[in-house]
């Protein structure tokens, strides 16, 4: 479901390190609520869950890290889906762990197993990440989306997440749980992974409930080449939106040759409002260009609750930055 290349992550830190912002240091829960048309539109998520921990990292050996204060959690109690009960699916990821300082702040790791004070990640982190901060949080799931709406049509509504290898999770609403329609055991445990999105088809309007934590940190969303890349926001006042050229999408790509979308939803069907590419001026500097009619798209605005697409030449980053002022 999700890749993250660990490698690129390593020749963009050091850039990362001269941009790192500290953040509020207090907990925030928000809410918000989102009216999803009816058709298609892409969605978001652009809170995240609960903090179970937060703490420094002690030791960094391959896949393997040790948490300095980590206490009283079971065996395997952050480790993926196990298919029980029956029907459901099996090795999910339901926990990650996020980086929260130094210049790997924003990336995000798979908790694939745990001891009381060790756990071993999907991907293996960075060495550079010992000492450095670290939360761990449960996953949004879309499950947890549909326990907050209303108005999905039983056996009619259906969703689509895009994998970084170019597949996708297709799932069907049967009234109380999602259910994958590949291979038909339950897909509410699927996860939407911070600052991504996915695709709602629905009969009719249906209102989308969110709340959780906003988030404090950065948000690196890795993209790729050939893959459907649904991006958000992660900002969760609705109603707000920000330019292209301050919304930071375009910090890591490459200039004449990534692009990004934004989509609205007219009579039902997903269209595309404008079309931008990252392009040279003379002078070296980068901007958004519109690819209608090739006129500078940096003063374009995107809605904070509606995601973009955008496609990379070569896999690549995406860093948001937390909508906490600083």
């Amino acid at each position: 479901m999700k890749k993250l290349n660990v490698t690129l992550a390593i020749l963009v830190a050091a850039v990362m390190a001269g941009n790192a912002q500290t953040t509020a240091n207090s907990d925030i829960v928000g809410y918000n609520k989102i009216s999803a048309p009816l058709g298609s539109s892409f969605q978001s998520f652009n809170f995240v869950n609960q903090t179970q921990f937060s703490g420094p990292v002690a030791s960094v050996s391959g896949s393997t890290v040790t948490l300095t204060g980590l206490s009283g959690v079971s065996v395997n109690a952050w480790a993926p889906t196990d298919g029980i009960p029956e029907g459901e699916a099996a090795n999910i990821p339901q926990y990650y762990l996020e980086v929260t300082s130094g210049e790997f702040a924003g990336y995000n790791f798979d908790i694939v197993s745990n001891t009381g004070s060790q756990l071993t990640l999907d991907p293996a982190p960075p060495a550079a990440v010992l000492g450095k901060t670290v939360e761990i949080r449960r996953h949004v799931t879309l499950g947890q989306i549909a326990s907050g709406s209303s108005g999905l049509t039983s056996n009619v509504d259906s969703a689509t997440i895009f994998n970084s290898d170019g597949t996708q999770l297709d799932v069907s609403w049967d009234g109380s749980n999602w259910v994958d329609l590949n291979n038909f055991v339950y897909g509410d445990s699927y996860v939407i992974y911070p600052g991504t999105g996915f695709v709602l088809n629905t009969a009719n309007q249906v209102s989308l409930n969110q709340m959780g934590m906003v988030k404090k940190s950065p948000t690196v969303v890795s993209v790729f080449n050939g893959a459907v890349n649904i991006v958000s926001t992660m900002n969760p006042q609705v109603g707000s939106s920000v330019t292209l050229g301050a919304s930071n999408f375009g910090q890591y790509l490459i200039k004449n040759a990534d692009s990004l979308s934004t989509f609205t939803t007219v009579a039902g069907q997903i269209q595309v409002q404008y079309d931008a590419l990252l392009w040279t001026e003379e002078s070296g500097a980068g901007i958004w260009a519109d690819l209608n009619n090739f006129t500078d798209a940096t003063s374009n605005t995107i809605d904070a609750s509606q995601p973009v697409v955008i496609s990379v030449s070569a896999d690549n980053i995406v860093k948001l930055q937390s909508p906490i002022s600083n």
